[in-house]
C-alpha cells in the first residue's frame, strides 16, 4: 500500500515537471503554423488556416519591441498578404512535400516573393537545442572568477565558442600569425 502511494506521489511529480518543462505557450503553439499540418491541405479552411496564430506573431514581430528593435521586423500588412498566397501555393503545388523540401524552395526560389514570412522564418527557433547549447556555453565562459565580464565580450566569447572551429581543429600557429 505504501509502495503504491510512493508510486503515485513520484508519478505525480514527474508529470508536473514535464507540464513545467513543456508549458502551454500560446507564442509556442503560433509558430506551429509553420508546420503547415494536414489541416491546411483542406480548402475548406485555407482562408483561415493560421491567422490567428500569424497575428499573434505579428504582435510580436510586426511592431518595434523598444528598447530591443527601435523598428518592426516585419510589414504586418505586407505578411498577411504574403501568407494568403503562400497558403494559396502551398494548397496548389506543393501538398506533399515535407516541412524541410518546402523551406528549402521557400528560400531558394520564393525569398523575393516572400520575404516577410522569410523573415519570420529566420528568427522562430524551431528546437530549443539551440538556447540550451547558448546557456550551456555562457555557463562555461561566465564563472564565478568572471562576474565582472561585460556583455559584448560575453557576447563574443559565445560566440567563438559556438561558432567557432573545435581546439582540435584549430591552427594556433595560423591565428598567432595574423
Amino acid at each position: 500500500n505504501d509502495l503504491l502511494a510512493d508510486i503515485m506521489s513520484f508519478t505525480s511529480i514527474i508529470i508536473l515537471e514535464i507540464q513545467n518543462w513543456f508549458p502551454n505557450d500560446p507564442f509556442v503553439e503560433a509558430i506551429g503554423i509553420f508546420k503547415l499540418s494536414d489541416e491546411l491541405l483542406n480548402n475548406e479552411n485555407l482562408l483561415e488556416f493560421g491567422n490567428k496564430e500569424l497575428d499573434l506573431l505579428l504582435d510580436i514581430y510586426g511592431k518595434p519591441q523598444f528598447p530591443l528593435f527601435s523598428y518592426a521586423i516585419v510589414d504586418s500588412n505586407n505578411t498577411r498578404t504574403e501568407w494568403l498566397h503562400f497558403k494559396k501555393l502551398i494548397y496548389e503545388d506543393y501538398q506533399n512535400l515535407s516541412i524541410d523540401k518546402l523551406l528549402i524552395l521557400l528560400f531558394r526560389y520564393y525569398s523575393s516573393s516572400y520575404p516577410n514570412l522569410i523573415r519570420l522564418l529566420a528568427i522562430i527557433s524551431f528546437s530549443s537545442v539551440e538556447c540550451k547549447r547558448g546557456f550551456s556555453r555562457q555557463n562555461l565562459i561566465k564563472t564565478k572568477l568572471r562576474t565582472t565580464l561585460n556583455n559584448d565580450i560575453l557576447n563574443m566569447l559565445m560566440m567563438v565558442g559556438l561558432e567557432g572551429a573545435d581546439e582540435a581543429e584549430f591552427n594556433f600557429n595560423d591565428a598567432l600569425d595574423i
